[in-house]
Order: structure tokens, then sequence, then C-alpha cells
């Protein structure tokens, strides 16, 4: 690309980069409805990843619902920047918006997966020539979410399932997209015991496990289920509480667990002959979390600083005295390093993190590096030779 290209590149992104966040409702996917996810963060990106200081940046965030019930509550944020401070960052737009909704795809009907875009933009702090820092940046989404679970349940008197020779087998439940995945553990058909034409009002246990099967988190570490029947069969939270046609009871993460499970009883009031077929609908009620991170570096190209170039002192004259280039790294850092250097080569690590460079440490500090190997050699320091090697240090 030429300089005249990328400078049209350069405008037009600046162009873009200066609306700010766009919301629009009507945006839309084309990606296929997936069993085990909902709203995720499908793009977080900063452009450019790396540039220069005082450079404009914009972040792309982009949520597409890919699971098949609408998003509500949707809360986003772009966290850890440092707006306050040294070295701080100037913001053009919003970097959080609450109450969102995002609608689901259909596969029947054609409706594409929705989408939200954001495009927030940002300006890199002033460093210091030589400076290179690299920030990440986290973006935070959280939503309210549901999966329905339908299946059917068969009921089965006792005679008719004597006589027929029936083998039970697993109920499953047939999810809606989403991460939470719902499943029981009841096995069809039911038998019920029948005298004189009066079925028996005994209980039925009917469990429901909810899964994890998303790459993000429980709001709360708790998902509401509720299960709904027809009129003919009921449904009560307690094995020997209220029934009716749904109950409800939260599932419980505890510990991190990817699954939990409650349960549930059923039963059928009225008289069963033969064999009768009933629907069962599971929800799952819950707020999920998808997080991602992205890292933007900025260079330095400013005068002054740690790495600017000699004011006319000779090198020999330029000790470790930190206090007057302390605002081009936290104190505690330059500390950390510099109390290092006796023991584990801590200068060589300032020169290999990239908080000074090596034409400057052979150029302005050797003597002073020299002297703090010698220190460590003759506190039978284990360190890392090769670096002072190539300075050419000497034992004392």
């Amino acid at each position: 690309m030429n300089i005249t290209n990328s400078k049209i590149v350069l405008a037009l992104m600046i162009i873009v980069a200066a609306s700010g966040c766009t919301d629009p409702e009507n945006g839309s996917s084309d990606v296929q409805i997936s069993q085990t996810e909902g709203l995720v963060i499908d793009e977080f990106a900063a452009f450019p990843a790396d540039v220069p200081e005082k450079t404009q940046v914009q972040i792309d965030l982009v949520m597409v619902n890919k699971g098949e019930r609408e998003a509500t509550n949707v809360d986003w944020s772009i966290e850890n920047i440092p707006f306050e401070g040294s070295r701080t960052w100037s913001k053009e737009g919003g970097f959080e918006q609450q109450n969102l909704r995002v609608a689901a795809g259909n596969p029947e009907t054609g409706q594409q997966a929705g989408r939200r875009s954001i495009h927030p933009t940002i300006s890199a702090p002033d460093l210091s020539q030589g400076l290179s820092i690299p920030y990440t940046m986290n973006a935070n989404v959280t939503y309210d979410y549901s999966t329905i679970g339908v299946t059917d349940v068969t009921l089965m008197s006792r005679s008719q399932y004597q006589e027929t020779g029936t083998s039970k087998s697993s109920v499953s439940l047939d999810n809606s997209g989403g991460p939470i995945q719902l499943e029981t553990d009841t096995r069809n058909p039911i038998v019920y015991y029948s005298t004189g034409g009066s079925t028996s009002v005994q209980n039925s246990r009917f469990c429901v496990t909810a899964e994890n099967a998303g790459t993000g988190n429980i709001v709360g570490d708790s998902v509401d289920v509720s299960v709904e029947t027809s009129g003919t069969l009921e449904v009560s939270e307690q094995r020997d509480g209220d029934y009716g046609t749904a109950a409800s009871a939260p599932i419980q993460f505890i510990g991190g667990r990817s699954s939990s499970q409650n349960c549930f009883y059923i039963k059928a009031p009225g008289s069963v002959s033969g064999q009768l077929t009933l629907p069962i609908t599971v929800r799952a009620d819950y707020r999920y979390q998808m997080m991602d991170s992205t890292t933007v570096t900025v260079n330095g190209r400013g005068e002054g600083g740690l790495n600017a170039p000699d004011s006319g002192d000779d090198s020999s004259s330029w000790t470790w005295n930190y206090d007057s280039w302390a605002d081009e790294r936290e104190q505690a850092q330059i500390d950390a390093f510099w109390n290092t250097a006796s023991g584990t080569g801590g200068v060589a690590e300032l020169v290999s993190e990239g908080y000074l460079s090596e034409s400057d440490a052979e150029d302005r500090n050797a003597e002073t590096i020299c002297s703090a190997y010698n220190e460590a050699e003759q506190d039978d320091a284990d360190v890392e030779t090769s670096f002072y090697d190539e300075l050419g240090c000497q034992e004392d």
C-alpha cells in the first residue's frame, strides 16, 4: 500500500471512529442457530492494535444472539482502561450501556440472528521516547436469557404395563438453543396403580438437571427452573407440597460446578385407563455473562523520560536515582525491578521487558550495571551472566 492510499484508509478509519457507539435495532447476521450459545461476543478488537502515542484507536465490540430466545436487559461495558491518573487515555463516546434487547433468529421463518455493533473510540496517552506499554482491555456483557425444554411423558396403568411387557426408556427434553441446557432422569412409562378404576395419588419424581454448556458464567450461580403440565397431570415443587399445573424452584450451581439438579414430583389425580401421553414443558430463566479481552500496545516517541538522549553527562555520573524518571513507571514497579538486580539480573529484566533499551544500558549504564553484577557475584547470587558479559564487566 502506498503512502497516499495509507492516508486515505487512515482518514476513513478516523471518520468511522468519530461516529462513536452504534446501536442498530434491526441489525442481523447470517450466523446459524447454536444449541449451546445465547448472546455471544462475536468480535472484540482494537484497531490499530499497535500505535504511536496520542493515536486514536477504535474498539469494535460485536454481539450476536446465536440462541433461539431474545436476550433482554443486555448490559455491556469496556473496562480496565485508565482514564484517570498518569499516562491516561482520553475517550470519545460511551463505554457502557444498559437494558438493551437483542432479538433471536428463527430458522423456520428465515429471520437471521440479532446483532449489535459498538464502536467507541479512545486516544492513546502521551508516552516518553522509547517507552512501549501494552494495555489490556476487557469486554463484559451480561444478559437475561431462557431455555425451553419440551417432552412427553407416558402414564400407564399397572395392568397395561404388565400385559404389554413394555420396557422403560429415558425421557429426553428437546431444548431450545441457549447456554443452559436441560435434562431429566425420568423414565417412560410412568406406571400408576389403579383400584376400582381410580388412579392412586402416588407421586413420581421428576428431576431436572441444568448444565452450563456455554463458554460464559451464570450470574449469581443460580438458575430458576419451572415445570408446566397439562390439567390432567399435576406437578409440585416438594413431594408433599401443593400440586398444580406449574411449579418452580431454583437450581444452585455451588462450587463452580458445570451442572446441578433439583427434583419435582408429578401425579395424575384422575383415573388412567390403559395408556395416556401428556406434554411437559421445562423452562430455565437465568442471567448470563460473557467476557473477552484485547490488547493495544502504545509506543512513546516524545522527548524526556527513561530512554531520552544524553544531556551531556558521561555515563559514570549517571546512577540509579529513579526519582527523575519515576513518572515513566509506577514507583513500585521500579523498586521491584531494581531490588532484584543483585539476585536475578533485574537490569537485564528491565531490558527484556522493554523498560530500558540495550543501547541505553550500554551507552549510559555500563558502569552501574557492572557494579550491581559485581555485588551479586560477591554475594554468590545466581545471576544471568550473558548480558553482563556482553558489557565486559570485570570482577572487582
